[in-house]
């Protein structure tokens, strides 16, 4: 069962940006779904009890039904994402529900980029409107210029009282056409980037500017110091390959992604067989190409935490194109059943030989580096990720309390530390309800959700025989 679904309906968008990922898609108004398309899709989702839908384009907005979209799924019950540049009659407001479950996202540029007379002003009235009948919503800023003014950005959050950022690094499109930054540009970001999230942070010390896509963890950690001292590890360095739907009900995912070529969601006996397809053919790729050299025996890749980059930057090297036949292997192999819940390797039992030898590549990896320099702090996290992945947790322990020390630091290695006390906690005594609870607290706290909604007796059947 899958929990959202991106539903594009339409190709047309009222701007220009020079960034943007979906660029070789954009088409006029005629490229739209027809509504008995979207009718479909939303009856769909109904039946497989999806809770949520992203409506995006293109600009959304600018859908010939989008009242009667938005009817729709108030009808059938169904939350909402509403992704847009805010370029749209103020009326559209009133079509709007307030809910705490629906939300809108608006991508917010700079008030040089609005060409059209008095956009600049409409954006910034329909965000003063949604602020005003209490709609849940959060700005978009995409990073694209090596040297970018974002003071406009930082404005609307005290205008507006802004408590949830997105922000991304611009990412290739499908034909690589757009303006964007390679993996090598994200090392040199990364002073821009901090800079960015720490004038957030003075203006408002609760907000934390997420990131829409993932960024390798060796970027976040380049040049010794840890650019977002208050983000919980591991939130952001997967991608999460959602399904999309477009018109005349083609599939896809992230349109800068693994390109998905004449398939269509009526070739599947539902969505969530679509998004199971979607995800395996997006996985397959970027879990076979490696962007960098260490990565080969980086801890983060070896345990899955780390995805090395977007699908979009992986493409550069290796292109990767969905057709008809990939979707015919996939229809003689699969049963339509969902997959059994795997327990991810952080809650698994003994690991493989062959992992324990990778596992043991890594430590020599980072063992090496800190020959070089005895304070690395990428160097020093990792080596202590890979005592995690051995169960090894005093030597985990005695490294992180070398980190522990850094104030930029100082929350990643408590939520670590506490984590690895409750997991063996939990091993040692798997009757030891509170202490489950307590580990089930923690996994809240740093970004395992999935891991939350894992049973004790799920854990303790898969952790059984595990070195503690």
């Amino acid at each position: 069962m899958i929990s959202t679904v991106r539903i594009e309906l339409t190709n047309y968008c009222n701007r220009d940006c020079s960034y943007c990922f979906f660029r070789e898609k954009l088409a006029d108004r005629t490229s739209e779904m027809s509504f008995a398309d979207y009718q479909y899709i939303v009856e769909r989702c109904e039946k497989e009890k999806v809770e949520r839908v992203h409506l995006q384009g293109g600009e959304p907005t600018s859908y010939s039904h989008f009242p009667e979209a938005l009817d729709l799924l108030r009808k059938k019950h169904i939350f909402y994402k509403l992704l847009t540049n805010g370029v749209f009659e103020t009326e559209l407001l009133d079509r709007l529900d307030v809910s705490k479950r629906n939300d809108v996202l608006i991508n917010y540029n700079h008030p040089d980029t609005y060409n059209a007379t008095g956009d600049w002003d409409l954006v910034n009235r329909n965000i003063a409107g949604l602020e005003r009948m209490g709609m849940q919503f959060q700005l978009g800023y995409t990073i694209y210029e090596r040297k970018p003014d974002y003071d406009f950005f930082l404005q609307a959050i005290k205008k507006y009282k802004i408590s949830e950022v997105r922000w991304d690094l611009a990412r290739p499109s499908g034909e690589f056409t757009n303006k964007y930054f390679n993996l090598n540009d994200f090392f040199e970001m990364m002073p821009v980037v901090s800079d960015f999230v720490e004038a957030c942070h003075k203006l408002k010390p609760y907000i934390f500017p997420f990131a829409d896509c993932p960024i390798p963890v060796c970027v976040w950690f380049h040049g010794g110091e840890y650019p977002m001292s208050s983000m919980d590890y591991f939130k952001h360095f997967l991608c999460s390959s959602c399904i999309n739907i477009g018109p005349g009900l083609v599939i896809g995912t992230c349109p800068g992604s693994v390109q998905f070529r004449n398939i269509k969601l009526t070739d599947f006996q539902s969505i969530t067989q679509a998004a199971r397809f979607v995800e395996k053919e997006v996985n397959d790729h970027v879990n076979s190409i490696w962007l960098l050299e260490d990565c080969k025996n980086c801890i983060h890749r070896i345990l899955n935490e780390c995805h090395g980059g977007c699908p979009g930057l992986k493409r550069l090297k290796e292109n990767k194109i969905v057709g008809r036949e990939e979707l015919s292997r996939f229809l003689a192999a699969d049963n339509s059943v969902s997959p059994v819940r795997k327990i991810p390797d952080l809650l698994s039992g003994p690991i493989s030989p062959e992992k324990e030898t990778d596992i043991d590549s890594a430590v020599e990896l980072y063992k090496g580096q800190l020959k070089k320099n005895s304070c690395s702090v990428y160097a020093l996290f990792s080596l202590g990720r890979c005592y995690e992945a051995k169960s090894q947790y005093e030597n985990a322990i005695q490294i992180y309390e070398k980190l522990a020390v850094r104030s930029e630091m100082r929350k990643i290695i408590t939520n670590r530390m506490d984590l690895i006390y409750q997991l063996r906690a939990v091993k040692n005594n798997p009757g030891n309800r509170m202490a489950w609870m307590r580990l089930r607290d923690i996994f809240f706290k740093i970004g395992y959700e999935e891991e939350a909604n894992y049973t004790q007796e799920e854990f303790v059947s898969n952790a059984a025989g595990r070195h503690v």
